[in-house]
């Protein structure tokens, strides 16, 4: 589906298909669309990548901490570039209660967590340059237009308009706002 059949049905489930005044815009119902496709993204996980643009991280013997792409949901794996063995995933506080120094151990990085701050630590500090080679799911790259179509999979489209309906019904306006509608 492109946005125009995203519209469309829209208007049509929400009956505002009509061609004098309408009461939601173009503008909002793209608005919707957009937020129905970072929900979606970010909610079932549906946009995979490994291409490298935002998924390989250069690193250096000088840190372990590394910002990542902003547009990255989820770290599903990760390798470095000069190993063989996937990262094992850890969170901080295993490290803390495993380890008490290791935040300054040095070696061939073994795990990785993600912060809160969306930065990918890896355990321990590299001792030699390398890549992390992530796969990740993300956001879409670039918002939706008027003349164009959600970057996530078509068989997934359909499922957007639960989401912009949602949105739609909770307008606070006095002719469009129905709580009941917007949680069906």
């Amino acid at each position: 589906m492109d946005f125009s059949e995203i519209e469309l049905s829209t208007r049509i489930t929400l009956d505002d298909n009509t061609t004098g005044d309408r009461l939601w815009s173009q503008a909002e119902i793209l608005e919707y669309a957009q937020d129905a496709e970072n929900e979606a993204a970010e909610r079932a996980g549906l946009l995979l990548d490994n291409s490298g643009a935002f998924t390989d991280i250069s690193v250096n013997t000088s840190t372990a901490l590394y910002t990542m792409s902003n547009t990255i949901v989820d770290v599903r794996s990760a390798i470095m570039a000069l190993g063989t063995k996937e990262l094992l995933r850890t969170t901080e506080k295993v490290l803390d209660l495993s380890y008490a120094s290791w935040r300054s151990n040095t070696g061939t990085p073994r795990s990785y967590f993600v912060s809160a701050t969306n930065e990918i630590r890896v355990y321990p500090q590299p001792i030699v340059v390398d890549t992390i080679n992530m796969t990740v799911t993300r956001f879409p790259n670039t918002p939706m237009t008027i003349n164009g179509s959600p970057e996530i999979q078509a068989r997934d489209h359909p499922g957007l308009l639960e989401w912009i309906l949602y949105r739609s019904y909770m307008k606070n306006d006095s002719e469009t706002l129905n709580v009941d509608k917007a949680l069906d």
